[in-house]
């Protein structure tokens, strides 16, 4: 008598179909979590960068005297790229200054500070990484990129930042000493602890350490990638920011619908909050560095002053600046009925504005 076994049985096709959907399922509902632990993980240490920038700054301020100039500006004596001989030579950022007390002596070794920043002279810096001005959030900074906008020479290749220095509630410039205002005149507008030939001191912070910002996020946004955040360059839009316009402007929807910009022309007052404004690549707001060396991340909602569609603001005038709107080359004035957000009074050193510990 022959035995017959019963064959194993398999997997029904409803079965196999139920069994894919749940892994899908669980996938679906783990993704978020592990995505929002990575973040989690990116925020802690562009947290860590900025307290080891803020330290580096008080380490500055402790050797020197005051924090390092925003931008030290000198009457150029040639002609290169967008240089001109005569007109105003805006030098390196404070992040080179700082390089010694960033551990980064021998990058700071390499500056030649005789000639400006960007020229051929300081090719080895200007490609140099330093990992801790790049937030992990903010990817499109770790790459080395060539100019389009701003080339002084062939072979001119540009490192990124993701900080800034914080100016206060605007930042000027101006194009040469016969410019009107004057340099120094538009510079004593600045109101932060970082502008053009500054020399700032602890005791000039009477607002309190803790409520003013001294650094801040700024994200690289791809519409002009390889031309700003220079983090060796002393300029707002590479390694300075100010309130004037709305944090995070990535967000504003007229902002994301611009057409691609015009390499061979000057950036307009639409582009304002893309050069000047904190930013980051963090749900919800952005890191700042307080000028006690804490750390902490506002939200994108603090009170602000009203801002249009492009994040300038509505209360603001300026004098007609010599390219747009609020291009940083006149004084500007409050308009009836405009104060400070608290967003702005956070900038100020010495504003004397009262701001609760519960408004941020």
């Amino acid at each position: 008598m022959t035995r017959r076994y019963a064959s194993p049985r398999g997997f029904t096709l409803i079965e196999l179909l139920v069994v894919i959907s749940i892994i899908g399922i669980l996938i679906a509902l783990l993704l978020p979590a592990v995505q929002a632990a990575r973040e989690a993980a990116r925020r802690a240490q562009c947290t860590n960068n900025l307290k080891q920038l803020a330290l580096a700054a008080h380490n500055y301020e402790s050797a020197h005297g005051c924090f390092p100039m925003g931008s030290p500006v000198k009457v150029a004596t040639y002609s290169a790229g967008w240089i001109k001989a005569g007109d105003y030579d805006y030098g390196h950022s404070i992040f080179v200054a700082m390089l010694p007390q960033m551990e980064q002596a021998a990058h700071y070794n390499a500056v030649n500070f005789s000639v400006n920043i960007c020229m051929p002279e300081n090719m080895t810096i200007q490609s140099a990484q330093i990992n801790t001005l790049l937030c992990p959030s903010d990817s499109a900074a770790w790459q080395i990129d060539t100019p389009t906008m701003w080339g002084t020479f062939n072979g001119f290749r540009v490192a990124h930042g993701s900080y800034s220095g914080s100016t206060g509630t605007w930042s000027h410039w101006a194009w040469n000493p016969s410019s009107t205002p004057p340099l120094a005149t538009l510079a004593a507008q600045d109101n932060g602890i970082f502008f053009v030939n500054s020399r700032t001191r602890i005791a000039d912070v009477t607002d309190g350490t803790s409520n003013t910002i001294l650094l801040g996020e700024r994200m690289l946004f791809e519409r002009y990638r390889p031309d700003t955040n220079w983090w060796f360059a002393g300029w707002t839009g590479d390694s300075l920011f100010d309130t004037l316009t709305a944090m995070n402007p990535q967000r504003l929807v007229s902002i994301t619908s611009l057409p691609a910009p015009n390499p061979n022309d000057w950036p307009g007052v639409e582009d304002n909050a893309f050069w000047n404004s904190a930013s980051s690549r963090h749900p919800g707001g952005a890191n700042f560095a307080m000028t006690d060396g804490s750390v902490r991340f506002l939200k994108e909602t603090i009170q602000s002053w009203p801002v249009d569609s492009f994040g300038n603001p509505t209360g603001v005038k300026d004098g007609g600046g010599s390219m747009h709107p609020f291009d940083g080359t006149t004084l500007y004035t409050l308009l009836p009925g405009t104060s400070l957000g608290v967003y702005q009074a956070l900038s100020t050193r010495s504003g004397s504005e009262v701001i609760s510990s519960d408004s941020y």
